[in-house]
């Protein structure tokens, strides 16, 4: 497979080197199912090999890989500043390195993601609210998260700090909080 997609040798001989070729065919492969562009998958590709030496450097095994060692990975890579990206760009050595742990979760190389149930009440449905859109929607971690920072912001302003009751939630009560976030945000530029 390595061939079709990467056809330079020297490039070929470089990720058979690396600590994590034996994951790379499947990695591929999966990429491939979701119908990834060749060249996209090539990119990732070269993402995971960089995430598996970096892994290698720090004695770490592939299966050790969780959610707080990508974060450490990714922010070691830092961020290309750009104007219509705040927070800026993550480097290509980064941008797969999310959706490899995810294909090693589904096909049990790296432990699954555990979810941590918080005291409250709200944190609680949120955790849950959360895996939802992980294992249910498919989300990705960034899509995830501001998602539930909505969805918190929503319990917040209807609830307070009571239990949130659901079912005394109102289609004017989510046009309201529809309204006054919308205040708040700035025009796209776009």
């Amino acid at each position: 497979m390595l061939e079709s997609l990467v056809t330079r040798r020297h490039d070929r001989a470089r990720l058979r080197a690396g600590p994590m070729h034996v994951h790379l065919a499947l990695f591929a492969s999966a990429l491939l199912a979701e119908q990834y562009r060749p060249r996209t998958v090539r990119r990732y590709l070269f993402a995971a090999d960089a995430f598996g030496r970096w892994l290698q450097r720090r004695g770490l095994a592939v299966q050790a890989a969780d959610d707080a060692t990508l974060a450490r990975y990714v922010e070691s890579r830092g961020r290309f500043r750009c104007g219509a990206r705040p927070r800026g760009r993550l480097p290509d050595a980064a941008s797969g390195a999310r959706k490899l742990l995810d294909v090693l979760r589904q096909h049990g190389v790296v432990a699954p993601r555990t979810c941590v149930v918080a005291p409250s009440d709200t944190d609680r449905w949120l955790a849950l609210y959360e895996c939802h859109l992980d294992r249910v929607a498919g989300l990705c971690e960034g899509t995830r998260r501001i998602y539930a920072h909505y969805a918190r912001a929503l319990a917040a302003s209807r609830f307070g700090s009571a239990p949130p009751d659901w079912s005394m939630l109102t289609a004017d009560d989510l046009a309201e909080f529809v309204r006054q976030r919308a205040q708040t945000l700035k025009p796209s530029a776009c």
